[in-house]
């Protein structure tokens, strides 16, 4: 059975970025997961990384994404992508540094 509501949450929390594994915990088979992106309610960004919604990702959802790929919470922001995050910037880096 799929977990709807551990999709939202995570989703809310993330800003629409997933990990396949973390959607499989939710109940969503790779074909599941397969057919949402062909279907075009989800993207998929990075090897297997999703995004939970449709249209451009902002800067902060592409940060995060990047994070989730690189292996999130380990993975951390770094250099010019850091010091945007931290208000030490006020121009978001067009590359992220994780």
């Amino acid at each position: 059975m799929r977990d709807l509501a551990g999709l939202a949450q995570l989703s809310r929390a993330r800003l629409g970025v997933a990990a396949s594994a973390e959607l499989g915990a939710l109940g969503f088979t790779e074909s599941a997961i397969r057919a949402n992106v062909d279907a075009g309610r989800w993207q998929a960004f990075h090897p297997r990384v999703y995004l939970l919604h449709t249209g451009p990702p902002s800067w902060s959802t592409r940060a995060w994404a990047g994070l989730v790929y690189a292996g999130w919470p380990q993975a951390v922001l770094s250099h010019e992508s850091a010091a945007y995050v931290r208000g030490w910037s006020r121009v978001a880096p067009v590359d992220i540094d994780i």
